[in-house]
């Protein structure tokens, strides 16, 4: 199972999958009204492993859904994980 998830807004737009959930790599930041935001980083293909280095931890876009900027999504943390 996965580790327990926080819900954050996702600052992106994304096209929803209809057949799977995908999770992508994220930085935690703070936006400029101080909330916590998931900023998506450039590169998420499968054989690019430099973004993961950046990333504080992954977002799950849940399949069927389309994400608007701003929709909270789950949200697990790196450091949850390496604790």
């Amino acid at each position: 199972p996965l580790p327990l998830a926080l819900s954050l807004p996702l600052d992106l737009d994304v096209e929803a999958d209809a057949q799977r959930d995908r999770f992508i790599r994220v930085h935690a930041a703070r936006g400029p009204d101080g909330m916590p935001v998931l900023d998506a980083l450039r590169q998420q293909g499968a054989g690019t492993l430099g973004s993961l280095v950046q990333a504080s931890g992954l977002a799950r876009l849940p399949a069927g859904r389309r994400i608007a900027r701003g929709d909270a999504v789950p949200y697990y943390d790196f450091a949850h994980w390496l604790a």
